[in-house]
């Protein structure tokens, strides 16, 4: 099988959601859910390579959820973790019945997610940044989705 990372296909489409943690003195858990909350049904699904007539438009589909370890130490803490996540490239196709929205089967991820990050707490706020891989498949090669993450927050 072929690995490789998806960056043709990569477009900016904010994602939302939260996380949440406890941590004791060493060692600490957390949970974590994110989604663009756009979703797209589609009763067809094309190669990128596809000589349809296209109109040019594209949707991204993305949504995430995680469960990890936390590590504090004196000034940041660093999270890790897995899940399942979910990415999907959605494009426009000409039809004479009307236009209609087709999965692009090179541009879908669906399985296995990890996440890696930081997060550096000051007072009641905190930041965190870090990335979350989603493996998929699609065929006859393996492929992996890097989605960068940034949070703001708040800590109780």
């Amino acid at each position: 099988t072929r690995r490789s990372s998806d960056l043709s296909a990569s477009s900016f489409s904010p994602a939302f959601g939260v996380m949440v943690g406890y941590v004791w003195d060493r060692i600490g858990v957390y949970a974590k859910g994110l989604s663009n909350f756009v979703s797209e049904k589609t009763d067809s699904a094309i190669k990128s390579s596809s000589t349809s007539w296209m109109t040019g438009n594209k949707k991204y589909s993305y949504a995430n959820a995680t469960a990890g370890i936390v590590l504090p130490l004196p000034w940041i803490s660093l999270y890790a973790g897995a899940g399942y996540g979910k990415r999907a490239c959605y494009w426009e196709r000409y039809s004479e019945a009307g236009n209609e929205w087709t999965t692009v089967e090179d541009y879908l991820y669906s399985g296995l997610s990890a996440d890696v990050g930081a997060i550096i707490q000051a007072g009641h706020l905190c930041i965190s940044a870090g990335c979350s891989v989603i493996a998929g498949n699609s065929g006859t090669s393996s492929r992996l989705h890097l989605e960068p993450i940034i949070g703001f927050g708040f800590v109780f």
